[in-house]
């Protein structure tokens, strides 16, 4: 009986000593996703794009501007108009970190007529410096596993625009 009271206690004490390991061990991760999302928070131009393996012209991405928020990515045309926003998580436990975006504003409707809105896209997202390089899949495609694209993937690399276009862009208009 004594026996038997000990190695109850024992146990106890080892599933506390777990269930604490692991609650430190969460906020331990929780504190790298916030400074993670500190280091991306900024406002970015587009300097390079790949969809489905290839190249996207320059000019189409010339205008393009891109403001990273604590738990939102909006994209803003040359007339500084939102056209796709998607609100996101981070996973930064491995490098490169992995995202998970939700649309929230998309450009256009599928060929279904679904706009898009709450559809997932899963993706990896780095940041060097002043540089951020963002790929994931789009609707139906495989979530990447390295930063080159293939079917139903889009890819961008992103720089840290200066301090006056950023002020500039601080009140974008909103959609109508």
């Amino acid at each position: 009986m004594k026996f038997l009271a000990i190695a109850t206690a024992l146990m106890l004490m080892i599933a506390t000593s777990q269930s604490r390991a692991q609650e430190g061990a969460g906020r331990e991760s929780s504190k790298q996703e916030d400074a993670g999302v500190a280091k991306l928070v900024g406002t970015y131009r587009i300097s390079a794009g790949e969809r489905n393996g290839k190249k996207i012209e320059t000019e189409r991405l010339a205008d393009v501007t891109v403001k990273i928020e604590k738990k939102v990515i909006t994209t803003f045309d040359k007339d500084k108009k939102e056209f796709y926003a998607a609100s996101y998580e981070l996973d930064t436990k491995e490098k490169p970190w992995k995202i998970t975006m939700t649309a929230t504003i998309v450009p256009v409707a599928d060929k279904g007529g679904k706009d898009g809105k709450g559809s997932k896209s899963i993706g990896l997202i780095e940041i060097s410096g002043e540089t951020v390089r963002l790929i994931y899949a789009l609707p139906e495609g495989e979530a990447p596993t390295e930063f080159k694209t293939g079917e139903k993937q889009q890819m961008f690399l992103l720089m840290k625009a200066d301090k006056q276009q950023g002020q500039a862009l601080e009140q974008p208009e909103k959609p109508r």
